[in-house]
């Protein structure tokens, strides 16, 4: 924890400290979106359709469980096209979306591209 942080945490009383935290985590799952939107589309229209209707539907969906962490969350079983990476079916309502990124999963994505050529196929254990 940074040295302000902790400064404002002896600084600010309790109700106020947890008013900031939710609306810091609120606007983060907003702001994820945009992320998202940015790095991948849907493989078809109706999943373009499903990715985008996931993403309006956050301002409503991220009320919920303000004080903790919570990934983006599709609310339907979608197929993405990840730019520069591959072609993904994410499940609703699962971490799925959030794994596939670029710029949070560095390594993922490094390992994939390091192992699958154009047409291979990448499934996860149990599909």
């Amino acid at each position: 924890m940074s040295r302000f942080r902790k400064k404002l945490k002896r600084m600010l009383p309790r109700p106020i400290r947890v008013v900031l935290r939710a609306l810091l985590h609120y606007t983060q799952r907003l702001a994820r979106w945009g992320i998202i939107l940015v790095q991948m589309r849907g493989a078809s229209v109706l999943d373009e359709f499903k990715l985008i209707l996931s993403a309006c539907a956050t301002p409503v969906v991220s009320l919920k469980h303000l004080m903790e962490w919570q990934d983006p969350v599709l609310l339907f079983d979608t197929e993405v096209v990840v730019h520069g990476v591959g072609r993904f079916h994410l499940r609703r309502h699962s971490d799925d979306l959030w794994h596939v990124l670029p710029w949070r999963e560095q390594a993922v994505v490094k390992a994939l591209r390091g192992r699958l050529q154009e047409g291979n196929i990448f499934s996860r254990c149990g599909r």
